[in-house]
């Protein structure tokens, strides 16, 4: 079987801490110049009298609000090499595989599982009253050597004007010898669809303990439906914000039912290389609806504080090990061509405006990013725990107000 790894998201766990369940620690913002405005969001963190761009010229704004804003892959990509200059790759073919819902009876969606299935955990099927979840044995990360059960929780979807809440939560029987056996859990429900759009997601954790008393390592974070809204009495899908299946030479990004299949692949000192992960999309929507901030170091900040770039930087060096490639300088050139292979793509292109840096999950699901993307792309996998590189970002005069 394939490993893919699943690269954590805040939105994975995030129904389990609005439900009260994991407790979770709150930092206190920044604001170096007492402006009242936090760093992360201010133009100038360093400047009283700068708080926007708009206070020193005026810019372009995005064309779409954060609720309508489909974006799209550009039509013409480059690759970033280490030459000032990028150069330009060829195009990306470009499917949609976002179909319509399939209702069964019961009002039961039934869920595609052509390219998911022995690759990750997924969704079989599911309804408001009842859910089947397929777990294979070689993806858990936990043992649970006193059996397990699956936690199915309802949450509203992340929008841009509320977060993710956990309102229903159920589970299963106790699922014995899950760690030593592929195993197909169905799991009854009794659950009310609210208003706005939701989501379902499903997690594993020890059967010994209570949900309210587990923690983060005590948890295997199986699966996610995509996006749903009930509409004339039937349960069904309501993209947002979704991004097609994509197949480049060196990237391939498949939409599947809640998440992204990633895969990269590339060449670092006369070795090939491959790497693939899942990225959910709620991870990927949470990011892409955070207000832009101009303070650079606050993106690196963020990937480090809320474990992607941990996660994301031991995927990398288990590959580099897995490819012979072992020492230290080897690893950073490495870490060097996986961020060089993503396609350069402008901001007024991939956003609609001039300036809009990107978190790292939306640089990886979004297959490329600027400059300033790719940099804080680098620097986050630099700093984390698997390499611990010490990094200095630096932003020219010209572009930004400030050195850091």
């Amino acid at each position: 079987m394939e490993r893919r790894y699943f690269l954590q998201t805040i939105s994975a766990l995030g129904g389990i801490s609005a439900a009260g369940c994991v407790s979770s620690e709150e930092s206190t913002p920044t604001d170096t110049d007492g402006d009242g405005v936090p760093d992360e969001h201010d133009y100038a963190p360093r400047d009283p009298s700068v708080q926007s761009k708009s206070d020193i010229q005026r810019t372009k704004t995005p064309a779409q609000d954060e609720e309508t804003r489909q974006e799209t892959v550009a039509s013409t990509t480059t690759v970033i090499t280490t030459t000032p200059e990028p150069t330009t790759t060829s195009t990306p073919t470009s499917t949609s595989t976002s179909a319509p819902a399939r209702v069964s009876a019961g009002n039961r969606i039934e869920v595609d599982t052509t390219a998911i299935d022995g690759r990750i955990h997924h969704f079989v099927e599911y309804s408001l009253t009842e859910a089947t979840i397929q777990v294979y044995a070689e993806l858990l990360d936990a043992e649970y050597v006193n059996g397990a059960r699956i936690g199915v929780l309802l949450s509203t979807y992340p929008s841009a004007v509320s977060s993710a809440e956990t309102l229903s939560y159920a589970e299963s029987d106790v699922i014995h010898d899950v760690a030593d056996s592929d195993t197909r859990v169905t799991t009854a429900l009794d659950f009310t669809a609210p208003d706005e759009p939701f989501y379902l997601q499903a997690l594993l954790f020890p059967a010994d303990k209570d949900i309210s008393d587990v923690s983060r390592e005590d948890i295997d974070s199986l699966c996610q439906t995509d996006r749903l809204t009930v509409s004339t009495g039937e349960l069904q899908r309501s993209p947002f914000m979704e991004r097609d299946t994509i197949r480049h030479s060196d990237y391939e990004r498949i939409n599947v039912e809640g998440s992204y299949l990633l895969g990269f692949s590339g060449e670092t000192l006369g070795r090939r290389w491959n790497a693939s992960f899942v990225a959910s999309k709620t991870g990927y929507v949470n990011r892409a609806l955070i207000p832009r901030s101009y303070d650079i170091a606050s993106y690196v900040r963020h990937g480090l504080v809320e474990g992607t770039a941990d996660v994301l930087g031991s995927i990398l060096d288990n590959e580099a090990e897995r490819n012979g490639i072992t020492g230290q300088r080897e690893k950073v050139e490495f870490l060097i061509d996986f961020v060089q292979n993503l396609p350069y793509v402008p901001d007024d292109v991939s956003a609609g405006v001039d300036e809009y840096p990107k978190y790292m999950m939306e640089t990886l699901v979004e297959a490329g990013g600027d400059c300033e993307d790719s940099s804080i792309l680098l620097a986050s996998l630099l700093l984390s725990s698997s390499f611990g590189y010490g990094t200095v970002l630096i932003s020219p005069r010209d572009i930004w107000p400030w050195v850091y």
